[in-house]
Order: C-alpha cells, then structure tokens, then sequence
C-alpha cells in the first residue's frame, strides 16, 4: 500500500510540473517580473502588449519618467525626449483621467487589434467608473520588434482596420 501511495504522489507531481509549463496554467500576469531589468543601455521593450499595460501602469503609479521613457520609440517621434524624462509629457496632474497618457493607471488590457501598419498594434485598455461599471476604453500603440514592444508617442498617420490579435 505504501508503494502505491508514493508512486501515486510521484505521478501527481510529474503531471502537476507539466500542467505548469502549459500555457495558462503557469503563473498569471500579477507575477509578473519586469523584463527591462538589468537591460544594458537606454532602450528597453515590454514582452507583451499585457506585460506592456501592467508595467506602464505601474511606473505612471510610480512615477517613474526615466524608467518609462525608455520604453517608448522615438523614432519618427515628435515628441521632445525631454518631456518623457521630466514626466510632462504624460500630464499626471490633469484632472480628466482621459488626458493621462498614455492611458490613466488605473486601466486594465483590453484587448490588442491589429493596424495597417506592419508590426505596429492597437492595445486597447479600460477602465472602471466610479460606479463600478467599465469606464469608456483608451488606447495606445505598440511597435513590435525582434526584442520585444515599444510604446509609439505619435498615432500612426492613417488608422488601418484592426482585427484582433
């Protein structure tokens, strides 16, 4: 009986430690660990437009500038790098949530829809009202690259279809 009993835990925990690589069953989007740690240099990228949502809302909450800054492309970019760094940019003062950019902390992922433009993304977040209902959504938009996601500053000139992603 003892024999049985062991083996039956050892076949649990081999199932369980598979189960746990299995996508979904692995830790959730609160453990999340910040993958722009010990990055070498200026520029960092998000995984995920989620991990994207959760890290941006994070350092807004933190107040982070120079932490934030580094996540945003500046490429073709018309914003002053000066603003991001010093926090301007993102008008945390603003008494209207919507105005915070690039979106207001509080707001959750959404949903990601694609754009006419190649590796560029529509991330689509919301918030809540004071009520408890879902608040009107905002969104932002990431630039794919080989390491990861970059924030874009500017809109894409023309807004494609999105489907979703």
């Amino acid at each position: 009986m003892k024999r049985f009993l062991i083996a039956a835990g050892i076949i649990t925990l081999v199932a369980l430690i598979t189960l746990s690589f299995l996508p979904g069953f692995g830790p959730d989007q609160r453990g999340y660990e910040d993958e722009s740690l010990n990055t070498i240099g200026p520029l960092s990228y998000f995984k995920t437009p989620q991990s994207a949502v959760l890290t941006t809302s994070r350092l807004l909450t933190e107040g982070d500038w120079k932490k934030l800054s580094q996540f945003y492309d500046q490429r073709d970019s018309v914003v002053d790098y000066g603003t991001l760094l010093d926090g301007s940019y993102f008008r945390t003062e603003s008494e209207d949530r919507s105005m915070i950019r690039p979106f207001a902390p509080e707001y959750r992922y959404l949903k990601t829809l694609a754009t006419g433009f190649e590796d560029v993304y529509e991330v689509v977040v919301q918030g809540t009202a004071a009520n408890g209902a879902p608040g009107l959504p905002g969104v932002f938009y990431l630039k794919r690259y080989p390491e990861g996601y970059r924030i874009l500053p500017n809109q894409p000139p023309q807004q494609g279809t999105g489907a979703p992603q």
